[in-house]
């Protein structure tokens, strides 16, 4: 990979606050320049039209091009370019495509592999836990062991639960004999890994996995609706920013009025979630990987 600071990759107006999930979240901030299904727009220079390409063939249920976005990875590439396109594997890839995430997180800088960790955890698939296991070993930061530790937490159990509790007891620093730093990585890895035989006893190896619970778009929708009312639910903006990425991307459900300026308006947010759960198809099965509801294939 290239690793020359690349700067090239300014970020087209349609695209300002898609991938964000405090603002436009899969959304397109005005119509595209170009017909984003044309077959050339898959071979663009612009790895933004490439991105966005595959992303509007992914929402009418054609996952065929997904592997294509790795191709759009380049360590030395701070234009956003990188975590949009890794995210985008893990929402809409396919069962074979996840193998890509893997690799992120078995090979990639620290950065791509905290990035495919997240999006192993919207992915949903149990079977990743062990590569997001392996990446929180491997990262050297603090944060970056924060952040995947959350992955994995969001994967696996309840928000608070003892998994994100001890993300970042893991000591950074290189070979280590100090056995504080052993006993601390050993009781993170014992907590994920019986934290996943439960899940996986409960569950089997199939079942898509949000929070320790086999996935469904409607119930998320009621969980979300359920935080907004509730009087002592404390700060959850950060909380309601990841559920409004896995609703979004599983039903194509647009969330993109629940934030003003990036900041959760829980009026808003309480209409939308309304007007979401009135829909006429809840035909969606639990525990099934979809995208803009449209089945995910093996």
């Amino acid at each position: 990979m290239n690793a020359t600071k690349m700067t090239a990759n300014p970020q087209p107006n349609f695209l300002r606050g898609t991938f964000a999930w405090s603002v436009q979240g899969y959304a397109f901030a005005e119509p595209p320049p170009s017909n984003l299904l044309a077959p050339e727009t898959l071979s663009s220079r612009d790895p933004w039209l490439r991105v966005a390409a595959i992303l509007e063939h992914a929402k009418r249920g054609d996952h065929r091009h997904i592997p294509r976005l790795m191709d759009c990875l380049h360590p030395a590439d701070e234009s956003g370019v990188p975590p949009a396109a890794i995210q985008l594997i893990g929402d809409a890839g396919r069962d074979s495509d996840l193998a890509l995430l893997q690799e992120l997180m078995a090979n990639g800088p620290d950065e791509f592999r905290v990035y495919a960790a997240q999006a192993a955890s919207m992915a949903g698939r149990i079977s990743l836990v062990p590569s997001m296991l392996d990446a929180w070993t491997r990262v050297m930061s603090r944060d970056h062991h924060d952040m995947v530790g959350d992955a994995i937490s969001t994967l696996l159990e309840s928000p608070g639960g003892a998994i994100t509790a001890n993300a970042g007891s893991y000591r950074t620093g290189g070979a280590s004999t100090n056995p504080d730093r052993n006993a601390s990585r050993t009781e993170f890895e014992a907590l994920v890994v019986a934290r996943l035989d439960e899940v996986k006893a409960q569950h089997g190896d199939g079942k898509v996995i949000w929070q320790g619970h086999a996935f469904h778009a409607t119930g998320l929708a009621q969980e979300m609706q359920s935080l907004l009312r509730d009087p002592n639910a404390g700060p959850f903006h950060g909380l309601f920013i990841w559920m409004r990425h896995k609703l979004e991307a599983a039903s194509g459900f647009d969330g993109a009025a629940c934030f003003r300026k990036g900041v959760l308006q829980p009026l808003s947010a309480a209409a939308t979630l309304e007007k979401f759960l009135e829909r006429d198809a809840h035909d969606e099965e639990v525990g099934v990987r979809y995208f803009f509801g449209h089945p995910i294939s093996a």
